[in-house]
């Protein structure tokens, strides 16, 4: 969702962005979003399941170094769960995990570089 509205007029009234376990945000590009690079933070759990669809189906992986976001590191997540998508592409928000300590830096501006 948030690929889609980032770069539609209406725009998203915020400073970056944040997307985890994501296919893809309907861009080639970071630059196609509205934000600057250093404001889009992405991360992919390793057990996740998702990258079997990126640009499948919503455009290019936003963790590739061509997408140009920022990266932050995941856990690896758990290894299993129900195809297509496994247990870990649900534990990005999970306690104690890097992915929810990373965002919660973002939601208060603390964050110099990814994963610090």
């Amino acid at each position: 969702m948030v690929g889609h509205t980032a770069p539609s007029d209406s725009g998203l009234s915020a400073d970056g962005i944040v997307l985890v376990g994501s296919p893809g945000a309907n861009a080639d590009h970071v630059s196609e979003l509205g934000f600057a690079p250093e404001n889009v933070h992405v991360s992919t759990a390793e057990n996740g399941g998702i990258s079997s669809f990126t640009e499948l189906t919503h455009g290019a992986d936003p963790t590739s170094p061509e997408f140009g976001a920022t990266e932050f590191e995941s856990n690896e997540g758990a290894d299993g769960g129900q195809w297509p998508l496994h247990d870990a592409h649900s534990e990005y928000f999970d306690q104690p995990s890097k992915s929810l300590s990373y965002m919660g830096e973002v939601i208060a501006g603390q964050n110099e570089e990814p994963g610090t």
